[in-house]
């Protein structure tokens, strides 16, 4: 039987952020300033592409253990879930801003799933989720010398990201 597939679209209006690609892409921003994010650990980082392992909330009964494939280019971000949440089969995602529309950051996420594992709740949970981490991620500023967008690569030698004090 085939699979169900949704697909989200939001976005936030930049503002004072003009390092709004960098916040999303520093894993590290994604520790400090998501509740949900329990752990990040990053398996690979170069200055346009990162693989890392996350253990985040979603408010399920378990905490949910992903491995995400995420590559950069100049304006935009894009997200692949090599390994999805539990009860998913496909998870995938962008976040950019347009040169013509810099002042706004947009984000889209597709998700696909079993008929059975398919509900309004659960989809709505998803776009709560992708609202809430968007608003977040903009709106923190607490960590402004800690977000890089260039990098080295970094291969073979785990790094263990966990919340700053």
């Amino acid at each position: 039987m085939a699979g169900v597939t949704f697909n989200f679209l939001t976005k936030e209006p930049i503002g004072d952020c003009p390092d709004a690609l960098a916040r999303v892409w520093s894993v590290q921003h994604w520790v400090n300033t998501l509740d949900r994010v329990k752990q990040a650990t990053l398996r690979e980082q170069s200055q346009d592409q990162q693989v890392f392992d996350l253990h985040f909330d979603a408010g399920g009964e378990t905490v949910d253990k992903v491995t995400v494939l995420r590559t950069r280019s100049k304006h935009r971000i894009s997200v692949k879930h090599l390994v999805p949440p539990p009860g998913i089969d496909a998870l995938s995602g962008a976040w950019w801003v347009d040169p013509e529309q810099p002042d706004t950051l947009y984000a889209s996420r597709q998700m696909t799933m079993s008929p059975e594992q398919a509900t309004v709740a659960r989809a709505r949970n998803v776009q709560k989720i992708l609202r809430e981490n968007i608003t977040a991620l903009l709106r923190d500023t607490t960590l402004e010398t800690t977000v890089q967008v260039a990098m080295p690569v970094q291969k073979a030698q785990d790094t263990l990201l966990r919340k700053e004090a």
